[in-house]
């Protein structure tokens, strides 16, 4: 079980850092939305590491996702600008980024606040219920600052790349806050998914999460880093489209694990007898 751990959490990091280096390559939306490719190695490796037998949900749920990606790729214009540290921090003081960061600042920050404010009310009490509000909040809380991982990342990554090759990028103080808001942003991003799991069934998690994160990264992608502004009208449809077809695809996956989960339930109630059930 160790080891196992071991290679799963190496696996884990080895991800996580190609991710990185994808950012500063290709479209900040592209990257967040393959993601959901993960979701279709979870049906195979589900079978060959645990057993599980895919239901007929689960071919419709890989089909989804792997029309979406594809529609969402082919509606996708590829942007192969090279962003230079000043050109850079020129896009973050456009007002409407600046508008969208200290909204979603605040808005994290009003989260935040009263999450602990319902903490504290619950060690008053005694309490341990958790209302649905407050474990959507988790959810949406961990959303929300992924905003800022994926907008900060890929700025990181864009500077971190060139400079790398011998083309210093980090000559404007500005690049601290890049690299500070980055640094700060994906632990704190991490720690709302757990505390999310630990409080939410990771079938009200994950699709909630996917699709809130993803709407994230479509807005700042278009603001931050003009990634929509060469879409003609057909591109918009066809990505559009493309998202509409894999957000269905997860929820899909989510509604076919439920459905597994009732039916284990279902059996062991069976096994129990009824004295036991």
């Amino acid at each position: 079980d160790g080891l196992f751990a071991v290679v799963a959490f190496l696996v884990f990091m080895s991800g996580n850092a190609l991710n990185f280096v994808a950012l500063g390559m290709i479209q900040e939306s592209l990257v967040t939305l393959l993601g959901a490719w993960a979701l279709v190695i979870n049906v195979f490796s589900a079978k060959l590491m645990l057993g599980e037998e895919p239901g007929p949900l689960d071919g419709m749920a890989v089909g989804l996702i792997v029309a979406g990606i594809s529609l969402c790729v082919v509606g996708s214009v590829p942007n192969h600008k090279k962003w230079c540290v000043r050109e850079l921090v020129a896009q973050y003081t456009k007002p409407a980024v600046v508008v969208l960061m200290v909204l979603n600042a605040c808005l994290i920050a009003s989260l935040v606040s009263l999450q602990i404010s319902f903490r504290a009310f619950q060690r008053r009490t005694g309490s341990r219920d958790i209302p649905l509000s407050v474990r959507f909040s988790y959810i949406f809380t961990g959303a929300q600052i992924s905003w800022f991982t994926v907008l900060f990342g890929k700025s990181f990554s864009l500077l971190l790349l060139p400079s790398l090759a011998g083309d210093n990028q980090f000559i404007e103080p500005f690049c601290a806050v890049i690299v500070a808001g980055f640094l700060v942003s994906l632990p704190s991003q991490l720690f709302y998914v757990a505390s999310s799991l630990t409080i939410n069934d990771a079938l009200f998690h994950v699709p909630n999460f996917f699709i809130f994160y993803n709407l994230g990264s479509l807005i700042g992608g278009a603001l931050l880093y003009d990634e929509m502004a060469e879409f003609a009208t057909s591109n918009v449809v066809i990505f559009t489209i493309g998202v509409l077809v894999l957000i269905s695809g997860v929820l899909v996956v989510n509604r076919s694990q439920r459905l597994k989960r009732e039916r284990l339930e279902a059996a062991a109630a069976a096994a129990a007898g009824p004295g036991e059930a």
